[in-house]
């Protein structure tokens, strides 16, 4: 699963990112998120992982996409959850090597791990971060 966490921006709005640390893809921008461990809610997941990677606490809002990601070694289903901080300061932690905020001006210049650039095409994702 993984966090959409944004903040306005001059045309739209602008999406956090982070640079993976390991792989899969370790060198590569996504969103921030990871795995779910047994027994733990798909929410609690996230609001775990979002504090180990950008140590901050978060709210889950609405699910906003979907995405099945295969690879030579990997096969993931991700789950793209809406949150917003409730407390701490961002800055990268475990699991990112650096993260930053990209609008969609700014987006084209980065090495986009794969399946994100279908989710920024995606007509929900324009729709939400006000991209159309």
């Amino acid at each position: 699963m993984a966090a959409v966490l944004t903040r306005p921006g001059p045309s739209g709005k602008e999406i956090l990112l982070v640079q993976r640390q390991h792989p899969p893809q370790a060198g590569y921008w996504a969103l921030p998120g990871g795995h779910v461990e047994f027994g733990e809610s798909i929410r609690d997941a996230i609001k775990r992982e979002i504090q180990e990677e950008l140590m901050v606490t978060v709210s889950v809002g609405a699910l906003l996409y979907i995405a099945e990601l295969i690879g030579e070694h990997y096969h993931f289903v991700v789950l793209d959850y809406a949150v917003e901080v409730q407390s701490g300061q961002l800055r990268a932690g475990s699991d990112a090597a650096a993260m930053g905020w990209y609008g969609q001006n700014n987006l084209a210049r980065l090495p986009l791990a794969a399946g994100m650039g279908q989710f920024f095409q995606h007509p929900d994702i324009v729709r939400f971060l006000e991209w159309g």
